[in-house]
């Protein structure tokens, strides 16, 4: 789940993530599903909206993961693989 703005998200995001932005995320809690764990990730490793997504999730009884690298670590992942 692509925790950043939905502009950001529109422009570039990791095929197949859903965008839920941060300040939205209360709002939506209900449609995820509890019984699977849900990754969450923003913009790169300096990037605090996963961390801040993870903590409010993980406080509402999900399973959480955080993908710190963001969408600047994954692209670097996938071009080392070129």
């Amino acid at each position: 789940m692509d925790v950043r703005a939905t502009p950001a998200y529109d422009k570039e995001h990791i095929v197949g993530a859903i965008n839920i932005p941060l300040d939205d995320l209360d709002t939506h809690m209900e449609s995820l599903p509890k019984d699977k764990p849900v990754v969450v990730y923003c913009g790169s490793v300096d990037c605090t909206l996963s961390y801040h997504a993870a903590r409010k999730l993980a406080s509402r009884g999900f399973t959480v993961y955080r993908y710190t690298p963001g969408l600047k670590g994954w692209k670097l992942v996938c071009l080392r693989r070129v």
